[in-house]
């Protein structure tokens, strides 16, 4: 019985710390007990890989937990606003965020042995990319923290964090591009410590080791370090593409510190501008690799410099504050001035367009008729003009009245076949009625006038 009360208790144990799946395959269970130091303790993003058995295993659950280091990378940008007239015709600010020349590299690290792998963890800022590093660059997570060079602050410690001798905190810098007016700030946790220049070590050590190559063959020269503090400047100038440069600062105590409930970070920036032209080469020997290997010719022209964001591009556009005024009517209405006539189809049929959009404000001008007469079967329509030719808009639509006159054309009797008929003496001569009441009354009143002098002279 007291074996097989062991034994139950055993199995019990097992169970709360493996779960069993519904495959019958143990599952590791959700519990405390198995959550990483790292994670309790900064909650930060992470990766993890088996420790198979490693001493650098320091929490003992079986994993390597690694701070997945955000992008240090900060891209410069300049936010351009225009005011502009949209397709509804609505004004608005068109707000450009374009990228500068600007240069932003960001690092930091903590100092803490109880970490898995310490020296190789405990990274919460830095830049770098496949170049430097040996990592997945088709990880699209991953591929999203890549920078165009390598700036990180690389650590470690003599004995454990209560009974602490000596700190080291190794800054790495490299750049993939031309640099102009480089300058590196280091924020160390403390003051009094000693430096020394490492550059060699990372260009023939360090690099060659991490990513089987010796891409960063230039050393960098810091033209001059201040310490103030705990604040150290480098001042590089200008500094070629694909160069490198290391400095490690150590921090002795004596005694020993305990920085077990104070762990220390260090934190290093570099500042500058990209060097334009230098840019400028590096995209055309890209773009020759490129073609070399067989890339298309939409392949080659869409191409950028990898891990960066290149001057000049555009990061956003965004639209803010739209106003849309009210706008107006410009219409045309055409009227008969001939009393008892009414316009016909065809003089309205060409009545102008109606102008529509207009705002407050703005001058407009009556659209003339495409024609000026229309011939109808009485006669002809004539465009005598507007009421007026131009207005301002102003709360309300503008019409323009466009006035037409007819003319009716002259009656004429043709001479027509007829026949037994008597033909009417109009029809004969052409000549109305009308007419002739106009042609005979000067003769008639002529003849009134003359007779008295007639009458005169024959003695009547």
């Amino acid at each position: 019985m007291k074996r097989l009360g062991i034994t139950f208790c055993m199995t019990m144990m097992i169970f709360m710390n493996l779960g069993m799946g519904v495959n019958g395959k143990a599952v590791r269970a959700e519990s405390l007990a198995f959550t990483s130091y790292l994670s309790q303790t900064y909650g930060v993003p992470y990766t993890e890989k088996d420790a198979n058995g490693s001493a650098a295993d320091r929490d003992q659950d079986g994993k390597l937990t690694y701070m997945l280091p955000s992008n240090g990378y900060k891209a410069a940008t300049k936010t351009i606003t225009e005011t502009i007239i949209n397709e509804r015709g609505c004004q608005e600010d068109q707000i450009t965020t374009v990228y500068t020349d600007g240069v932003e590299f960001n690092a930091r690290s903590v100092m803490d042995p109880n970490l898995d792998d310490y020296s190789n963890n405990g990274y919460f800022e830095k830049v770098y990319n496949p170049r430097n590093h040996h990592v997945n660059s088709d990880n699209a997570e991953l591929a999203a923290t890549f920078g165009p060079g390598n700036l990180e602050v690389q650590h470690w410690q003599d004995a454990g964090l209560s009974q602490t001798q000596v700190q080291y905190w190794r800054i790495v810098f490299a750049s993939d591009y031309a640099m102009d007016n480089a300058v590196m700030t280091i924020t160390l946790p403390y003051d009094g410590t000693t430096n020394s220049d490492t550059t060699d070590w990372v260009i023939n050590r360090y690099y060659p080791a991490v990513n089987g190559g010796g891409r960063y063959t230039q050393a960098m020269q810091g033209k001059s370090i201040t310490i103030n503090g705990n604040i150290a400047t480098i001042e590089f100038g200008n500094i070629p593409s694909d160069s490198a440069y290391g400095i490690t600062f150590t921090k002795r105590f004596d005694p020993p510190a305990d920085f077990s409930e104070d762990k220390k970070v260090t934190a290093a920036k570099v500042t500058g501008q990209w060097n334009e032209e230098g840019l400028r080469l590096a995209l055309m020997a890209k773009k020759e690799k490129m073609r070399a290997e067989g890339a298309s010719p939409e392949e080659i022209s869409a191409a950028t410099l990898d891990y960066m964001k290149m001057p000049q591009s555009i990061e956003s556009i965004r639209y803010e504050n739209e106003v849309c005024p009210r706008r107006f009517d410009v219409i045309h209405h055409f009227v008969s001035k001939t009393e008892g006539k009414v316009l016909p189809p065809d003089v309205l049929a060409i009545l102008p367009l109606k102008q529509t959009g207009k705002t407050v404000g703005t001058e407009v001008h009556a659209t003339a008729p495409s024609q000026n007469a229309v011939q109808v079967e009485d006669g002809i329509w004539r465009f005598k003009g507007y009421d007026r030719e131009k207005d301002i808009i102003g709360d309300q639509d503008v019409e323009f009245v466009g006035y037409w006159e007819f003319e009716p054309a002259a009656t004429k009797y043709l001479a027509t076949e007829t026949k037994d008929k008597q033909v009417n003496n109009d029809v004969k001569t052409g000549i109305t009625r009308d007419h002739w009441g106009l042609i005979l009354l000067p003769i008639l009143l002529a003849a009134v006038v003359a007779y008295p002098v007639i009458k005169k002279i024959k003695g009547i």
